[in-house]
């Protein structure tokens, strides 16, 4: 499964952006504080509907927003686009996948696969057996 298109509106520090990918590979470079971690962050969400760094999901709103949106655009192994689509507004989240509303946020689990190292997990490498 490839990443396409990523939109974000009001995620963390981002009021509204869209990231296109290119196939093959794509490198995330910025200064400190500009987001690198953040667009990563809206990448995982995508994937499991949950933040990867915060408990609240109004900890992910940007500034006085009230609401956040992520809008991806997925591509499966047979070339069949799959858009996906979260929003929290209320304290209640959205979830739809190409357009059908899910009520349990578990059916991305089947849908995109991500793993996400922290910079935390780096002892899963370089660390001793205990």
């Amino acid at each position: 499964m490839k990443l396409n298109k990523i939109e974000l509106l009001n995620f963390r520090s981002y009021q509204q952006q869209c990231f296109d990918f290119e196939s093959g590979g794509n490198l995330i470079i910025g200064a400190n504080g500009s987001g690198k971690t953040n667009l990563l962050e809206a990448i995982a969400y995508t994937s499991i509907g949950k933040s990867i760094r915060y408990h609240q999901d109004q900890d992910l709103v940007f500034n006085t927003a009230e609401h956040f949106a992520i809008n991806a655009l997925y591509e499966t192994d047979l070339s069949v686009p799959k858009k996906l689509h979260l929003s929290y507004a209320n304290s209640r989240k959205i979830l739809k996948i190409n357009g059908e509303v899910k009520r349990q946020l578990s059916a991305l689990f089947s849908e995109v696969k991500v793993i996400y190292c922290a910079p935390d997990d780096i002892g899963l490498i370089n660390g001793s057996p205990r």
